[in-house]
């Protein structure tokens, strides 16, 4: 088997992974979100969630009012104000949480150079009397941190300490509460820190949270030039009684490997307490789905994993079934000594599930029900049998298709997107209605796009119109509009004819 067959358990591999280190500390949960804009002295609703922050007023009765520069733009609301204290070593916020329930707290900070000195501040955060982080700034960036605790009283101080290192100062606090079963490394004496949350290979580079994640989870992407991203737009279902559940939306998307690779391979570095302490307490946890149509015959997908801190890969572990996710997580922390942690994905000896290139093709053949002699395990080789109407460049990629007055009916058919190198897509003189998908514009390669003499409808997706370097032609579809007030003329238009001929008749 070639080496793209053996690749294809990897398509739909790894979708997010979760670090953190596990720590001995007292947490706390709530009945509801505690969102809170330091330094703001007004509620509003952040026009991004759609959640209602307050001012800190009621949480604490020390420190200072601040905004940063007017000059200085902050990634969300909460980063424009800020309270500083000059004042005193330990200065706390006092939160009301519901006893013998998990939280997720969250610390937010935008230094923005507020106080006119330039100079970075660091100090100690602490969740009650124990140490959650040593807060040290490399550039003026937005940053944040995230504890998971468990409350074992009503109410929990986060608390700022200052380490004759600069002013503390804090940007918003905001607190989730958790599902009683989820987290179970969570403990009355643990707490987990985390270290990194990523959603690998979204399609927009931007972070993911309410009301993708319910609970407010932040997901950072992850972006890596290795591998490419795979999506759907259908609904991923969560794993059944997983106590480390992800959005749908999390789900939805991932990472698969360019050409002809067969591992996803993931390293993140991580910072020690200090140089006295050598060692963390490590969990992880690795999310996947099943996200391209059901396997047929005796096809399957699976996979081993492997990381520097084990001496062997584990594995072979078996992808659940279509739409629906999985999780594989370590039910201990263990220690680690290194400052890296290199995390891989290998495709299993018995994983026989077809390359998605071909899957893709099979799926737009059988939905326009084409005529076309489409055979054989790689739509590009032998380069001297590459699949009629088809153009590949030297990794095999499909970049070219062209299925130009086909007899083509119905919609334009989702799996496209699939073919991720696609430089030219013809579907011109058909018979396509409905409208233009958005999933177009996001091709990443897509250069040439002919639409022309179909009948398709509706507006052109302004992103469409707008892609950089596309050749779009779409002339011969008269009821395509560029501009949503064409749209409603002809609309418009449409129901006078109807009006007049309604009373002709009566």
């Amino acid at each position: 088997m070639d080496n793209r067959g053996r690749c294809l358990f990897l398509y739909l591999t790894l979708l997010y992974l979760e670090f953190w280190f596990i720590i001995a500390v007292s947490g706390g949960t709530g009945e509801g979100f505690i969102s809170i804009d330091c330094g703001q002295e007004n509620s509003y609703e952040d026009p991004i969630t759609g959640l209602s922050y307050v001012s800190d007023s009621d949480y604490i009765d020390t420190g200072e009012n601040h905004k940063i520069p007017t000059d200085t733009k902050a990634r969300d609301k909460q980063g424009y104000h800020l309270r500083s204290f000059p004042n005193g070593t330990r200065n706390c916020y006092r939160l009301q949480v519901v006893k013998d329930k998990k939280y997720l707290i969250r610390a937010s900070f935008l230094y923005a150079n507020y106080d006119g000195l330039n100079r970075l501040p660091q100090f100690d955060l602490y969740l009650d009397i124990n140490l959650w982080k040593s807060i040290k700034f490399k550039v003026t960036i937005f940053y944040f941190t995230e504890i998971l605790a468990f409350a074992s009283r009503k109410w929990m101080f986060v608390c700022l300490v200052n380490i004759d290192l600069g002013t503390p100062f804090i940007s918003s606090l905001e607190l989730r509460p958790l599902d009683d079963d989820m987290y179970p490394l969570v403990m009355p004496n643990q707490t987990s820190v985390f270290f990194r949350r990523i959603n690998i290979q979204p399609i927009k580079n931007e972070i993911l949270r309410y009301p993708n994640d319910i609970y407010d989870r932040k997901w950072m992407p992850h972006i890596s030039k290795y591998m490419e991203t795979l999506s759907t737009a259908l609904y991923i279902a969560p794993c059944i009684g997983c106590k480390y559940p992800a959005s749908s939306d999390v789900l939805q998307t991932c990472g698969v490997p360019v050409a002809n690779g067969s591992t996803i391979n993931i390293t993140q570095h991580w910072p020690f307490l200090n140089n006295n302490i050598r060692f963390r307490k490590i969990a992880f946890i690795i999310h996947y789905a099943e996200i391209e149509s059901p396997p047929i015959n005796d096809e399957s997908r699976s996979y081993y994993l492997s990381t520097n801190t084990w001496n062997k890969p584990s594995g072979s572990y078996n992808y659940p079934s279509y739409l629906k996710s999985g999780s594989r997580y370590n039910t201990k922390p263990w220690s680690s000594t290194s400052d890296i942690f290199n995390f891989v994905l290998h495709k299993a000896d018995n994983s026989t599930h077809p390359p998605i290139l071909i899957e893709a093709m099979m799926e737009i053949k059988e939905f326009y029900k084409l005529n076309k002699n489409w055979q054989g395990r790689d739509p590009c080789a032998p380069k001297n049998f590459v699949w009629e109407r088809v153009e590949c460049n030297s990794n095999s990629s499909i970049t070219s298709l062209n299925l130009a007055s086909n007899g083509l009916y119905g919609e334009i058919s989702t799996s496209l997107i699939n073919l991720k190198q696609l430089k030219s897509l013809n579907l011109a003189n058909n018979n396509l209605h409905g409208i233009i998908p958005d999933f177009l514009a996001k091709m990443p390669n897509l250069q040439f796009l002919n639409l022309s003499g179909n009948n398709l409808t509706g507006l052109i997706p302004i992103d469409l119109q707008q892609k950089p370097n596309l050749t779009l032609s779409v002339e011969g579809n008269p009821k395509l509009c560029y501009k949503l007030d064409e749209c409603e003329r002809n609309s418009s238009k449409k129901t006078v004819i109807a009006i007049f001929a309604v009373i002709f008749f009566l």
